[in-house]
């Protein structure tokens, strides 16, 4: 099975779920910062100035990534809470770094830089919005799911009434 035949067989909300994780690594390319030193303008991306906080954002974005490759291959394990569970509180804890980087900027050059936010943070919380709804999405299929399986197979004490 390629790549794209496993990505279309796929549910919308594990799409949803790899995009938003997808957009959230792009997101660390486009500028972040805006540094102004002696009047020079120059933006600066995640990558420039990576830190701790890049790299857990980097890390929970690539372990998504990877959760939606690992159910479109098959592959099957458990995840406490469920994969929409997981992926909501991975989305919250970016969301939590991000803001964090909003007030906490990097520290770039002497006492006559200053750092300002870039427009691609913003692209980068949009996405970590999107990883957070999308966890919510498949935790909701997933439940309603497990709702109807539970409509479709006769109980025990169901079986019990019958006799």
């Amino acid at each position: 099975m390629n790549v794209g035949q496993a990505l279309r067989e796929l549910p919308p909300e594990s799409r949803l779920t790899g995009g938003a994780a997808a957009a959230l690594i792009f997101s660390m390319v486009l500028p972040w910062y805006q540094v102004n030193s002696l009047g020079k303008d120059e933006s600066r991306s995640a990558f420039a100035v990576f830190t701790w906080v890049e790299a857990a954002i980097l890390l929970v974005a690539a372990a998504v990534l990877y959760l939606v490759w690992a159910r479109a291959q098959r592959r099957r394990f458990h995840l406490p809470g469920g994969d929409g569970f997981v992926v909501s509180l991975a989305g919250g804890w970016v969301l939590a770094l991000l803001i964090w980087r909003l007030f906490d900027k990097p520290k770039i050059g002497g006492a006559t830089t200053t750092v300002g936010i870039d427009w691609g943070i913003f692209v980068a919380l949009v996405a970590a919005g999107a990883l957070v709804a999308a966890g919510a999405a498949v935790g909701g299929t997933a439940v309603a799911g497990l709702a109807q399986a539970a409509n479709t197979r006769p109980s025990s004490v169901s079986r019990l009434k019958n006799l």
